[in-house]
């Protein structure tokens, strides 16, 4: 009887220690994982913002293309369209820049959940094996 038991406490114990072993594991793959999507994304943005400064850009030469044809390129609506271009490439930029900020706060706090979530499945692995431990002795 006391070998049966003392092979169940070495197999409780040598199973909570794997087990938390792989919880440290994927804790630590969910947080790389987190890391590669949180790049992906300001690489995804950071093209985003390229390709807006590039459209404004294309629109305003557009703009002064045509009021050369016209012979108004002085004029106060050629200036007010191309004013009124670059305060809105600018209110995009800094739309597409609070995104990205808010984006890192969101996969920071996931992280730290992952974390969290990883030591109280610890915790709970040690409470077992102390259970185990006073109910075997």
């Amino acid at each position: 009887m006391a070998v049966a038991a003392v092979v169940g406490a070495v197999l409780i114990v040598g199973g909570s220690v794997y087990s938390s072993d792989q919880q440290r594991k994927a804790a630590h793959q969910q947080q790389d994982a987190n890391a590669r999507a949180s790049r992906i994304e300001a690489l995804q943005s950071q093209r985003s913002r390229v390709e807006m400064v590039r459209q404004q850009r294309i629109r305003a030469a557009q703009i002064e293309a045509q009021a050369a044809n016209a012979n108004v390129s002085s004029s106060s609506a050629v200036q007010g369209a191309l004013g009124s271009l670059e305060s809105q490439g600018a209110a995009n930029l800094s739309f597409s820049s609070q995104l990205d900020t808010l984006n890192q706060q969101r996969l920071s706090f996931l992280s730290k959940a992952d974390a969290y979530n990883a030591k109280a499945e610890y915790g709970k692995a040690a409470s077992q094996i102390g259970s185990y431990v006073a109910g075997a002795a």
